[in-house]
């Protein structure tokens, strides 16, 4: 018999396989009691996970223990004890190991929750207050770092509405869900909060009757509270120090109302006329609010927002001057409270370089570690990664805020188009959801898998694929005698005069009609005849002043090689700040350093 067969009958003989699976049995029985009785006396995650630690750091002990239980230490040699304890510290480690390794992930990491808006009796001033508190506890404890919150304008999905608590954590993948409920009468306010872990247990209860003039300090007090119980990952922020560099607010109980219930229809934000409505109604109390309280902050950053929006959401009641007026209002919001970051969105600031892209990636970075809770800046470093040619960082951005915000269209829409360039099929799957939850635009991923699939050279499988990239209601793009255009437009030219009869057709079209630049400077890179295009765009584009609305990103793509070697594509980099800023940032897939210059292309 070898001698490792000995030692484990040697094992067996003494009963120390016995007793360490009476040790794993043990603690195994006392971690389930851990977690079903110490939540109903307050006490959440940090205790099992101590009781979880405290049964593997014990176990080579109880085998030693064991061990050495029946043959006293004297009637050992030191040959014979030394050999004997390595070989159990050996055994002891590498389960121990193992079991560490194999632990569940909630061990090594934070938890997570999602803070549901409270239930209201739909009055609109209840239900602002409802989605304010809500949205503002999710801000303080995703600002603060301590625990993985889902954002916000996932939490409101109305997918979610009506579910169970262990629904919902199933549904966001979350280990715990806060919810409630919220009443507010005569300046007073009553809120029950109910803290669920992902089966649906209450671990928490608490009933809160205060006056409206301190839902600033309730909210803290409710991200406290839930930092308390579930408690903090190493790199957090106390609560109570993010909630100290908060911007003041009024005590006053009509403007805390009018204030939430301006920035409640602020986010709002579609083309209905209930929506366009409400926008104003945001403008005029962010105005009010302004002339009785001149040092409050966030409402000069929210009237500078909502008169922005409204050229997008209600063009023909925005004034002219939205950027220039939003400007001045976050300078004023600055003076007030110099680390409000939406209001830095929109004036000069420490981050700005002469180099948009330098600036653009400093500001959004900065933004977001400012304010983690606005989705909208994950989603423009995304887009800007893209623009520059960075598309693995375009996907991680992406990635990691659909994670966050997995019920947020903005959000799937985002990451569906970081998808694109690696995926059309994975990247519709994506747009198929945002239709779920009531996108109702164009899925141009899906819509292009036909025409990708395309020899770029068949001419009739690329026109028969074409009506189905821009289908009604989007089929404005096509024009008159589409069929005939494209077919010269792609055709392989006989001679330099044919292309260039290419090239001017898509210029005017372009300068007709206003669209198909983004289409045009794609095909510039699929075709080598078409080449030229891609630069006279350019031309185009910085005379119309059009410059914010080009989109690089097809410049990086992987077929774009024709356009990286003709003899222009050097200026036009140059010319945009691009090699200043990829030095700066770190340089592309499709681009890298070569001595004192660059080069594109294949390595």
């Amino acid at each position: 018999m070898s001698r490792l067969a000995k030692f484990f009958s040697e094992l067996q003989r003494r009963s120390v396989i016995r007793a360490g699976i009476v040790h794993v049995l043990v603690f195994w029985l006392l971690v389930q009691v851990a977690d079903v009785v110490l939540p109903y006396i307050g006490v959440v995650d940090e205790p099992v996970r101590w009781a979880v630690v405290a049964g593997i750091g014990l176990f080579p002990i109880t085998l030693i223990i064991a061990w050495f239980f029946e043959h006293p230490w004297t009637k050992y040699t030191r040959g014979r004890l030394a050999t004997d304890i390595i070989m159990i510290v050996l055994i002891a480690a590498g389960a121990s190991t193992w079991v560490l390794r194999n632990l569940p992930q909630v061990v090594h990491t934070k938890t997570s929750i999602v803070v549901m808006p409270f239930a209201h009796s739909g009055d609109v001033t209840e239900e602002s207050l409802s989605r304010a508190l809500a949205s503002e506890v999710n801000s303080l404890l995703m600002k603060s770092k301590s625990i993985d919150v889902i954002g916000f304008e996932s939490a409101a999905s109305p997918v979610l509405q009506g579910l169970e608590a262990s629904a919902v954590a199933e549904r966001l993948s979350v280990a715990h869900v806060l919810a409630g409920t919220i009443a507010a009468k005569g300046g007073s306010l009553r809120i029950d909060l109910q803290l669920f872990d992902r089966v649906g247990m209450t671990l928490w209860s608490y009933v809160i009757e205060d006056k409206l003039e301190n839902l600033v300090s309730i909210q803290e007090d409710i991200a406290i509270s839930i930092e308390s119980l579930l408690g903090a990952g190493e790199d957090a922020i106390p609560v109570a120090e993010v909630a100290a560099a908060r911007c003041w607010m009024p005590k006053d109980p009509a403007a805390i109302e009018k204030f939430y219930t301006a920035r409640y229809f602020t986010e709002l934000r579609t083309l209905t006329e209930d929506a366009q409505e409400k926008l104003r109604d945001a403008i005029r109390y962010y105005k009010e609010l302004i002339a009785d309280f001149p040092e409050f902050a966030e409402a000069y950053s929210g009237l500078a927002w909502a008169q922005l929006y409204q050229v997008t959401y209600d063009r023909q009641n925005a004034i002219p001057n939205a950027r220039e007026e939003g400007t001045r209002l976050s300078q004023l919001a600055l003076q007030y409270c110099p680390t409000l970051g939406e209001a830095m969105n929109l004036t000069p600031n420490q981050y700005d370089h002469p180099n948009r892209w330098i600036s653009e990636h400093r500001q959004l970075t900065a933004f977001i570690d400012m304010e983690p809770q606005r989705g909208e800046n994950y989603q423009r470093l995304a887009f800007h990664y893209r623009a520059t040619g960075h598309f693995d960082r375009s996907l991680a951005i992406a990635r990691s805020n659909y994670e966050r915000n997995p019920l947020s269209v903005r959000s799937i829409r985002e990451y569906a188009s970081a998808l694109q360039h690696y995926s059309l099929e994975e990247s519709a799957a994506m747009r198929d959801l945002a239709t779920e939850l009531g996108y109702t635009g164009p899925n141009f991923a899906r819509q292009l898998i036909p025409l990708d699939a395309c020899d770029r050279q068949d001419l009739d499988c690329i026109v028969a694929a074409l009506p189905g990239v821009f289908p009604p209601p989007f089929d404005y793009m096509l024009f008159e005698g589409w069929e005939e255009f494209f077919r010269q437009f792609y055709r392989t030219p006989a001679n330099e005069s044919e292309a260039a009869a290419a090239i001017d057709m898509a210029l005017t079209k372009v300068r007709e009609q206003g669209d198909f630049l983004n289409w045009f400077n794609g095909s510039a890179c699929n075709y080598d005849h078409l080449t030229p295009l891609f630069f006279e765009l350019i031309d185009y584009v910085k005379a119309e002043n059009r410059y914010r609305q080009w989109f690089w990103a097809n410049s990086w793509g992987a077929d774009c090689g024709n356009v990286w070697a003709d003899p222009r594509f050097r200026d036009y980099v140059e010319e945009f700040g691009f090699v200043e800023y990829w030095r700066e940032v770190g340089w592309p897939e499709a681009c890298r350093p070569e001595d004192d210059s660059f080069t594109c292309g294949a390595p």
